[in-house]
């Protein structure tokens, strides 16, 4: 049986400690709240990352990193794929899948691919005058390519490309962005994860009705993270920061 390392278990309790003590203080307050569109890319995707509550950025050896932190999908060793869908109310509905691909030497790299569809169901619309224009059916689409690559058996780096396609009753935005990861091996067990998604310029949206073009900020989100494999495969003690442009930092913390 293993034994439990309590020096690195304390040491994963004052990292933590010291890393996000700003959160409670309010140190990384945002003065931009509900700026953003595309909000779709903030729902979480991945039964083991929402098992952990999210907690997921310093994670890695899982196709699930895709989404959360490209960094850490390296070191599969195999193939793999993970598919979800969820339903949520007022006929909300998100479906996510995504793809790994090793690949280099000791297959340490991966090629990662992922797409996600959101759809809304259907609501009432109405003009900018308030007419009744029938039902319409907001929707979110993201088709991502990218890759991880092992730089040192203790560091990686991911990078992924999106595409994004938006639907507000009829009037369309698109938009690119990329997320950005890496991952630090601070021990066999323990690991720190850092990623920034959805950078990128703005998303631009085709009022129709208003024959103009809206521009609104994309959902960046930084995120930093902790993650300690007390018991190798059983037990994963995992702690991150978030921090969305048009929000206050919180915290997320799994096991």
């Amino acid at each position: 049986m293993k034994t439990i390392n309590l020096k690195k278990l304390t040491a994963f309790a004052i990292i933590t400690a010291i890393v996000f003590a700003g959160v409670s203080a309010g140190l990384f307050a945002s003065d931009q709240d509900g700026t953003a569109t595309a909000l779709f890319l903030r729902m979480d995707q991945g039964a083991r990352a929402e098992g952990l509550a999210g907690a997921f950025a310093g994670q890695s050896g899982d196709v699930e990193c895709a989404w959360w932190n490209p960094a850490g999908a390296v070191m599969l060793g195999a193939p793999q794929f993970t598919a979800s869908y969820n339903s949520f109310i007022e006929d909300i509905a998100s479906m996510y899948a995504a793809a790994a691909i090793p690949f280099g030497a000791k297959k340490k790299n991966s090629i990662l691919i992922n797409v996600t569809n959101v759809t809304m169901g259907t609501v009432n619309g109405y003009d900018v005058n308030g007419n009744s224009i029938g039902s319409i059916s907001p929707s979110g689409m993201e088709v991502g390519a990218g890759v991880a690559l092992s730089l040192t058996p203790a560091l990686s780096v991911g990078l992924m490309a999106k595409d994004i396609q938006q639907n507000l009753g009829g009037d369309n935005a698109s938009g690119a962005a990329f997320d950005a990861g890496v991952l630090i091996k601070l021990s066999p067990e323990l690991s720190f994860g850092l990623s920034d998604q959805n950078i990128g310029s703005s998303l631009q949206t085709n009022v129709k009705e208003l024959n103009l073009t809206v521009s609104n900020q994309l959902p960046s989100d930084l995120k930093a993270g902790l993650a300690y494999n007390v018991v190798k495969n059983k037990l994963c003690l995992t702690a991150d920061g978030d921090k969305p442009v048009d929000a206050d930092t919180f915290m997320r913390v799994g096991r």
